[in-house]
């Protein structure tokens, strides 16, 4: 029985000799096209981020030099026009950095880029993007319901789009739908109305004897009042997003501390 040892690990190591490791496929993509998710479904590309389009979109770089479009699966990242898209951007960028890239191709959307779990590194960006508040999950078309769950964990923490009040955040595909929380300018001027006497835009300056005419913290030249607007969203000027930050000390207006209040809009 025990001559037979040998003879049995023999044959063992010749089986393994005959197994072929599968590679990754990155390198099988043309250079210069850009590939249907269609075409990549179910393979594993390598590579590196190119060109971010948003929060949940970018290029990659394959191996071999062909480019893919990417869109991050179960997760949609606020418009380009809508308030925080811009950061979000900026936030996948950083996660992708100029480092490697494994994309787990899962099948294509309706605009022929390819849906994929994308980790760069140690950490798997679909996941993060939802937990820094970068990102909404895609709840009509999840594949992970954890994704609920990381959502949830950045509205309690304030984090990224839910800074300001969550209760005013729009998805992303509602927002693409027109929708607008309350307190949004309308994105478009309203006509203006001429009459025969045309109020003037400008308050008139309060008497030396009004209440708080001596300190001017209450009531400021241009008519702004303390305390009744505390969100970037709600000033309709960078002249009255400056008087609530530096007359006010609405100090959430100045989230980056340059004091420059409300740099996405409108200053």
């Amino acid at each position: 029985m025990g001559r037979r040892w040998p003879i049995a690990i023999c044959g063992i190591l010749i089986l393994l000799s005959g197994l072929k490791t599968v590679p990754v496929q990155a390198d099988q993509v043309p250079a210069g096209q850009v590939q249907a998710g269609q075409v990549l479904e179910g393979r594993v590309l390598e590579g590196r981020a190119g060109p971010v389009q948003d929060g949940d979109t970018f290029d990659l770089i394959a191996m071999g030099g062909g480019t893919v479009r990417i869109r991050l699966r179960d997760i949609d990242a606020p418009e380009d026009d809508q308030p925080f898209g811009d950061r979000s951007r900026r936030m996948l960028e950083d996660l992708l950095g100029n480092g490697p890239l494994l994309v787990a191709v899962q099948g294509e959307d309706r605009f022929g880029r390819a849906l994929a779990d994308v980790r760069a590194g140690p950490v798997f960006v679909n996941q993060r993007m939802v937990q820094l508040g970068g990102a909404w999950a895609f709840e009509d078309r999840l594949s992970d319901t954890d994704y609920l769950l990381w959502q949830n964990g950045a509205r309690r923490a304030r984090a990224g789009l839910w800074r300001d009040d969550p209760n005013l955040a729009v998805p992303p595909w509602s927002w693409r739908r027109g929708m607008r929380p309350p307190p949004y300018p309308p994105a478009a001027p309203r006509p203006q109305s001429f009459s025969a006497s045309p109020v003037p835009a400008v308050a008139a300056p309060l008497p030396a004897s009004a209440p708080g005419a001596a300190t001017g913290a209450a009531t400021g030249v241009a008519g702004f009042q303390c305390g009744t607007k505390t969100v970037c969203r709600q000033m309709l000027s960078c002249e009255e997003a400056r008087y609530f930050l530096t007359r006010c000390g609405v100090g959430s207006l100045d989230g980056d501390g340059d004091g420059v209040p409300c740099e996405r809009g409108p200053c």
